[in-house]
This record gives C-alpha cells, structure tokens and sequence, in this order.
C-alpha cells in the first residue's frame, strides 16, 4: 500500500468508508439543477438521469461528507504517504493549511477549503 508492501491481508485492514463511493449516480427530477434538465431533456420521460462523477471529484465528494472519525481512519492504514494519498485522491489530509497567498508581500497560509471560497469570491 502506498508504494509499499505490506504484510497485512485486505480482511484485516480497517478501511474508511469514504474511500467506497459511486462514480455514477441516479438522480431525481426534483433533484437535477435547471442545467442539467436543459442538458439531459430525457429526463421528462425517465424522472431521473444519470450523473456521472469523475474519481477523483466523486472521491473528494465521499470524504467531505463523511464523519471526522472516518476521515481520520485513513492515516491508520499500512504505510499511509500523505502525498501519495493526495494524488490519489485530491485529499489533502496531513495539515489544515494547504495553500499560502501573497497579500502585500506577506506569505498567509489558509486552508484548501478557504482558498477555494476565496477564488470563488474573485472569479465573480
């Protein structure tokens, strides 16, 4: 695991259960944005449409809404690589600040989480 052997079977590894998620997904009418109802117009006929996630987007999506309990259970497994994980996952899971920003020549350090709200803010 990680790039690494591991002695340990897979029965006896204790896996997060974020890391088990759906890559496609059906969804309801009721739950499809206005864009996708112009993008999928079969809709009408079905009352869903399939949406379909790419792994790395459908694996961020599984860890955020996950608890903080099985968050951290990945850091448990045989030979965890934090910067492994991260290109595996897009998760960055070892530290809380991830991203530095320059802001008057000084260095600020925020969270993945903050940065992307913030490029959001600025995009608009």
């Amino acid at each position: 695991m990680f790039n690494e052997d591991t002695w340990k079977k897979y029965w006896d590894i204790i896996f997060p259960d974020f890391f088990f998620f759906e890559l496609i997904k059906w969804v309801s009418e009721k739950n499809m944005t206005d864009k996708e109802k112009d993008s999928y117009p079969s809709y009408v006929t079905t009352g869903w449409y399939l949406r379909c996630y790419e792994y790395k987007q459908a694996f961020k999506k599984s860890y955020e809404n996950t608890t903080e309990e099985d968050r951290d259970k990945v850091k448990d497994l045989p030979n965890f690589d934090a910067d492994i994980f991260y290109e595996i996952s897009w998760i960055m899971v070892d530290e809380e600040i991830t991203k530095t920003i320059t802001i008057d020549w000084k260095d600020i350090k925020i969270s993945e989480k903050s940065f992307e709200e913030l490029k959001k803010q600025l995009t608009k």
